[in-house]
């Protein structure tokens, strides 16, 4: 799967959308799991990343 750097904004990096964001990777990287399990797992994604994701908003605000 690619994705383009080009459609990374600010509001992709807050915390509910980059949530919902990493759940919809792993839903479209695993098809055959289940919502519910892609979510969970997203969330754990979400909080791992979270000290990246919080440098990647600020570089992209300045």
């Amino acid at each position: 799967m690619a994705f383009t750097y080009l459609r990374m904004g600010p509001d992709l990096f807050h915390p509910d959308n980059w949530r919902r964001f990493a759940a919809f990777v792993r839903r479209m990287n695993g098809a055959g799991s289940c919502r519910e399990a892609a979510e969970r797992e997203a969330h754990g994604v979400a909080q791992a990343t979270g000290s990246l994701v919080h440098e990647a908003a600020v570089a992209l605000r300045s």
